[in-house]
């Protein structure tokens, strides 16, 4: 039976599985399926019936292998030979290597127990004889520059507006700045970056021109000094 035989007869199959599954589903009239799937079966059992019951090849497969084995079994026969077999040989013993040689102690004496080094014997520390003059200290080089340590942070300036009490900050508008909060919180926002508190009275005495025997001045003035000085009062 060649390849194209083989092609028919399993595309017959596919077309009867596939008329199996419509008359399983109900989608179509089973009136119609039933001789259509019989005629499909009656048509694959023919085929089937027209393949060879060997296959090609397999006989003359077969008949090679009985002629090799006639042809042994005469060989065997005239010249007498047996399979070999081998025997092991009891005198040789297999290798012990010297990892798997167990040591014994003699009885009544213990094996010396492993010897454990610490961590800092792989260095020993050097041994100095009694009487060895001690090494001169290393002199400092000319241009060798002095460690000082480090100074002491000064502490964190508060925040200047938190410095006025919530009356001031009704006062101080009204009594200094011509009722302009504005002013008032413009002028801090130039004192905060200042270095010194004469910076700030060099703005306040000159640059706006306040009397510093006036006591309102004196009061607020000594508010912007509190804030230098990093004092409660």
């Amino acid at each position: 039976m060649n390849e194209e035989s083989c092609q028919a007869l399993l595309s017959a199959i596919y077309e009867l599985e596939g008329l199996v599954g419509m008359l399983k589903g109900h989608k179509h009239d089973a009136s119609v399926l039933i001789p259509m799937i019989k005629q499909k079966g009656n048509q694959i059992a023919k085929m089937a019936a027209s393949m060879p019951a060997v296959a090609p090849g397999a006989a003359e497969a077969e008949e090679k292998e009985d002629r090799t084995r006639l042809l042994d079994g005469e060989v065997h026969e005239a010249f007498g030979t047996e399979e070999a077999t081998v025997e092991p040989d009891v005198d040789q013993a297999p290798a012990i290597t010297g990892a798997e040689i167990p040591v014994f102690a003699p009885r009544g004496v213990m094996p010396a127990p492993p010897v454990v080094k610490a961590a800092g014997a792989l260095h020993p520390a050097p041994q100095i004889a009694p009487g060895t003059p001690k090494a001169a200290p290393k002199s400092v080089p000319e241009n060798a520059v002095p460690v000082t340590e480090p100074q002491e942070r000064k502490p964190r300036r508060p925040s200047l507006r938190s410095l006025f009490p919530l009356n001031e900050t009704f006062r101080f508008p009204r009594t200094l700045f011509n009722g302009s909060k504005e002013d008032f919180y413009t002028s801090l926002d130039i004192v905060v970056p200042m270095h010194t508190y004469d910076q700030a009275c060099a703005y306040f005495y000159g640059d706006l021109q306040w009397n510093p025997e006036d006591p309102e001045v004196r009061e607020f003035m000594h508010i912007i000094e509190r804030y230098f000085t990093n004092s409660p009062y």
